[in-house]
């Protein structure tokens, strides 16, 4: 199993930050929802977290990190931190799915006893139940800013993870696919990771993933991303290699 990981390392990387990057876009609709309303949806929460028989993004993404993280005791302290975080984030997100579900499929039906004829030791016991109504919104909001922190720790913690990576391909193509997500989802921290990654070269992510589009034999969109990379800096270390990779694929009048 260690080697076959070693061997899909990059690619394993690659679908555990893309499958992170949904799960974040998609549960902060659920945080602008409790903000608004202070209601978070359960089937939206189930859909991303999924259970053991259909696992949703957050739990490929957990199950991704453990099999990343563990499967070697030479794991650095960057990709331990992140196995732990990515894990907390898993429970964290269960418990919020699981007040979620009590809060839509319980505490409403307290309301049907309301104008109800009851004695009045069920009265005042009623009473007792609806302060848990109460109880189960704090903990909604306990969950939900705790798992703000967490995920912003986590957006932090990946140009540690990925520093100085500049030859992670399937990073490089992610980060091109993807840009629009990863950018809103990393936000300050964009920046941070391309200067980890690449450096003072951030051109370096489109010849990167050019070089992954032709292994694709997607030639135009490998030419459109050389092309970006000469945009990006024309005048920086990686523009004569990308200007020769565009003569190479498309013939010299492509050049400059």
């Amino acid at each position: 199993m260690r080697d076959w990981v070693e061997g899909k390392r990059e690619f394993l990387e690659r679908d555990l930050v893309r499958d992170f990057f949904l799960f974040v876009r998609d549960l902060e609709e659920q945080f602008r929802r409790f903000e608004e309303s202070e209601t978070v949806s359960f089937p939206a929460l189930h859909h991303l977290v999924g259970d053991s028989l259909s696992k949703g993004l957050l739990w490929r993404v957990k199950d991704n990190a453990h099999l990343l993280f563990r499967a070697s005791p030479a794991v650095a302290p960057a990709g331990r931190l992140l196995d732990w975080t990515l894990g907390y984030i898993f429970h964290e997100s269960l418990k919020l799915m699981e007040d979620a579900r009590l809060r839509q499929s319980y505490i409403p039906r307290l309301a049907d006893f309301q104008g109800e004829a009851i004695p009045e030791a069920l009265a005042d016991l009623l009473a007792g139940f609806s302060s848990i109504r109460i109880q189960t919104r704090e903990s909604v909001q306990r969950e939900v800013t705790r798992l703000k922190r967490l995920i912003s720790l986590t957006l932090s913690l990946l140009p540690h993870y990925f520093a100085e990576r500049r030859d992670h391909r399937p990073l490089a193509r992610f980060l091109y696919d993807y840009n629009e997500l990863a950018r809103a989802v990393l936000k300050e921290e964009y920046a941070s990771l391309l200067a980890a990654v690449y450096g003072d070269c951030p051109e370096a992510m489109y010849r990167e993933a050019a070089e992954s589009l032709l292994q694709s034999a997607r030639r135009d969109e490998a030419l459109a991303a050389l092309s970006g990379a000469l945009a990006c800096n024309p005048s920086g270390r990686e523009a004569e290699t990308c200007r020769r990779r565009l003569e190479e694929i498309s013939g010299p009048a492509a050049g400059c």
